[in-house]
């Protein structure tokens, strides 16, 4: 009997106290075998950024379009005697930003709401496939998660109650999300600014309106070194001109935005390894939260309505910028609140609301197996078999390397194949291609692609075929697609779907 009371006291101390309980779990969801996935392209630009020196790493990034809070951090991490290689060692500075995102979520969101609300809050939050995916990976998205989280805290506790203090550490918060990525950073405080401003001027209060322009000015004054270069920054989102930006899967904008959004809302509600039949959950929370929505706009107008303005925000900079694989990614920040209002659902049957809550529990067990085991990958590119190819071609010694420039991470391809040569199939290097390929010296050739050539014109397939023109073509096909996911391809308008996502053709002369 004293062993069944220790026990029922314990699970009533983890009932009262559920962080005790996730935040060990959620340690060991982010930091298992950090290695079972292939480096990415994105994740490669902070592999080969964080180790130079602090001046270059600044030179780096003012190049680019990336704030350097991150990579200055990531410069610090992997000096730290981890095990693992740069790659693992920065995917682990990533679990520990998840990490830190569950503790903020929790102290500053959770630690007042009923036991129940808090413990499926952190459960729906530690489990969220897309947190372990996102929180796995070598950037700044859980980063920018946590951040969010302190940044919103600390922005409503000012709006709510203005005072010197809060609007010091709002200020603060605000700048450090804003050197750690643009996005969130920017709507975040514009979201907060014109909620400040229209509180000060409905009570007609020159209080609040001078802390409001310190508040503003204290932002703008410790981002005055990085200020020009984020202007640079917004020109180049203005433009839009990269192929990501451009790239169109169904040709029209309106279904192209409804794709994008439901592309991150699926990976938001079920993560992006899920079993085909969590897909029923999808519109059963949007129902739960259809539900709730009232509710939660009568309870609390204004901060929904600042989250709302946020996400909008947050919503028209990504979808310029990125076609929609890479959506949620960019839209993690905006994560613990969305679950945060499916564990609440304020107003929905206390029945509804249990049953998709289970049901989201379910769902992410069975995705977080698929996603430890390889399977189910809805973005593919997270799952390339980048080692598997550069094996295959390693043992082709004097091969020729043709790469698809459009969509394939022809550089993560080269992190696996050191040293080796590569040339792009790109419209600006056909001619290049085609004098290489041509030469009677080059017998053996290898050509890695997508399968969904998007390349202008299908330059890509073209010079697949005059590389391979009387040789003996042998073709290695990667990561089927489900039947599902082909079915979405017809309805997507896209005819004649690849079976496969990824593609290597090995062409030997006779």
């Amino acid at each position: 009997m004293r062993v069944l009371d220790c026990a029922l006291s314990q699970l009533r101390l983890l009932w009262k106290r559920p962080l005790a309980l996730f935040l060990p779990l959620q340690a060991l969801l982010v930091s298992l075998n950090l290695g079972r996935l292939p480096v990415w392209t994105d994740e490669l630009f902070t592999v080969q950024t964080a180790p130079q020196s602090l001046t270059r790493i600044i030179e780096i990034v003012r190049a680019d379009i990336h704030p350097p809070l991150y990579f200055l951090l990531a410069h610090a991490w992997i000096q730290l005697p981890f095990p693992g290689d740069v790659l693992e060692r920065i995917r682990l500075m990533s679990g520990v930003w998840t990490l830190a995102a569950t503790f903020l979520l929790d102290r500053l969101w959770l630690a007042r709401l009923r036991p129940e609300r808090r413990f499926a809050a952190l459960a729906l939050w530690c489990l969220s496939p897309a947190v372990v995916l996102y929180g796995r990976m070598g950037r700044s998205y859980l980063m920018q998660a946590a951040l969010a989280v302190l940044a919103v805290a600390l922005a409503w506790r000012f709006l709510r109650r203005p005072g010197v203090a809060k609007m010091l550490l709002s200020a603060g918060s605000a700048l450090l999300l804003l050197y750690t990525h643009y996005l969130p950073g920017i709507a975040v405080s514009a979201a907060f600014a014109a909620g400040l401003l229209a509180t000060a001027a409905r009570q007609r209060d020159p209080r609040r309106l001078r802390l409001l322009a310190a508040w503003g000015g204290l932002i703008v004054l410790g981002y005055l070194p990085w200020l020009l270069l984020m202007a640079g920054a917004l020109r180049r989102w203005a433009a839009a001109s990269g192929f990501s930006s451009r790239y169109m899967l169904t040709g029209a904008l309106l279904t192209e935005h409804a794709v994008k959004a439901g592309y991150a809302l699926v990976s938001f509600t079920i993560g992006e390894t899920f079993p085909v039949w969590a897909l029923a959950v999808v519109p059963a929370t949007a129902v739960l939260l259809a539900l709730s929505f009232r509710r939660a706009w009568t309870v609390s107008r204004g901060f929904v309505g600042l989250l709302i303005f946020a996400a909008a925000l947050g919503y028209t900079g990504v979808a310029r910028w990125v076609s929609y694989p890479f959506m949620p990614a960019r839209l993690i920040w905006l994560l613990p609140f969305f679950l945060l209002w499916i564990a609440l659902a304020p107003g929905a049957p206390r029945r509804v609301r249990a049953a998709v809550i289970g049901l989201l529990v379910v769902s992410d067990a069975v995705s977080l197996g698929f996603y430890y085991t390889g399977a189910n990958f809805l973005n593919k590119t997270y799952r390339a078999p980048l080692r598997e190819i550069a094996a295959q071609v390693r043992a082709s010694s004097g091969s020729v390397l043709l790469v698809d420039r459009y969509n394939t991470d022809a550089g993560a391809l080269l992190y696996y194949l050191p040293g080796r040569q590569s040339l792009e199939l790109s419209r600006e290097n056909e001619p290049l291609v085609r004098k290489q390929v041509a030469d009677p010296a080059v017998r053996d050739i290898w050509i890695v692609r997508n399968t969904h050539d998007v390349s202008p014109g299908g330059v890509a397939a073209r010079l697949e075929d005059a590389a391979c023109r009387g040789k003996t073509r042998r073709l290695y096909q990667y990561l089927p697609y489900e039947p599902w996911e082909r079915a979405a391809m017809r309805l997507a308008g896209i005819r004649n779907g690849p079976a496969f996502f990824y593609q290597a053709t090995h062409c030997v002369a006779p």
